[in-house]
């Protein structure tokens, strides 16, 4: 595959935000169901109807979950673009910017690309900061 760039927000170890632990409140309101527009905007990955599609042709799904080899992947956005559909409200962008939270890119060969959010192996990636005000 092609050597692409994607966006992912994440903290110092590495983790997304909805799994860190200095993540601001308003992540949770970006969960599905919570705010009247997340189920279409924040679709699980077997909601993104694209990218589950592709995982299932690559081996990595049984029924409705991943299996083990999928653990290699992290999730993200292919585009500022992507990212500012998901984070959608301009407050939350700048609540994550004024957290412990950091907008990063990677350059990854190994990826699967949804509708709304991409799946990268990020362990081939480099990884780059770049500033929370290039997307606010």
């Amino acid at each position: 595959m092609k050597t692409r760039k994607f966006y992912r927000i994440e903290d110092e170890r590495g983790r997304g935000m909805y799994r860190s632990w200095v993540a601001p409140d308003c992540v949770q309101e970006m969960q599905p169901g919570v705010c009247e527009k997340s189920n279409t905007r924040h679709p699980t990955p077997n909601s993104d109807e694209k990218l589950w599609e592709q995982a299932k042709d690559a081996g990595l799904v049984t029924y409705y979950n991943f299996r083990s080899t999928a653990e290699k992947y992290f999730f993200g956005f292919t585009s500022k673009k992507q990212l500012k559909a998901w984070i959608f409200k301009k407050e939350w962008r700048k609540k994550l910017a004024n957290s412990e939270l950091m907008l990063v890119t990677f350059q990854a060969s190994e990826y699967i690309i949804g509708e709304t959010q991409v799946m990268f192996v990020r362990n081939e990636a480099t990884k780059t900061i770049i500033p929370w005000e290039t997307v606010i």
